[in-house]
């Protein structure tokens, strides 16, 4: 296991599409945490220092299911992602079968600021 800095934040998403350069992710973290993270964790446009109220413009971490379930044995990730009018909102990622959220009637990965320590 690799320790990382999790910054959750809120977040705005504009496009969705397939692939990570589709999206455009503008948020502001609100909280930064200290988890351990499992080692097939797919990292993407990691950040290794953060603060709250830090801008967030693009991020992204993909991770398989088993990677998924050990994650929510580690970490409480309610609430973690809060938006409003046309915004996903997020209550309880443990009921979530997958790392993936709806938005409207398309998909976006789940995205969030980390870096490792």
């Amino acid at each position: 296991m690799r320790e990382f800095l999790i910054a959750v934040c809120f977040v705005s998403i504009s496009g969705c599409g397939f692939y990570p350069n589709e999206y455009e992710v503008i948020g502001r973290v609100s909280e930064v945490i200290e988890i351990p993270i499992p080692n097939d964790f797919e990292i993407i446009n990691s950040s290794s220092s953060f603060s709250p109220g830090d801008m967030i413009q693009e991020f992204e971490i993909e991770f398989s299911a088993s990677a998924y379930e050990e994650l929510l044995k580690r970490i409480n990730l309610s609430e973690w992602i809060k938006c409003e009018s046309g915004y996903q909102y997020i209550r309880d990622l443990s009921e979530k079968s997958e790392a993936h959220v709806s938005i409207g009637s398309e998909c976006c990965r789940l995205r969030y600021q980390y870096g490792e320590i």
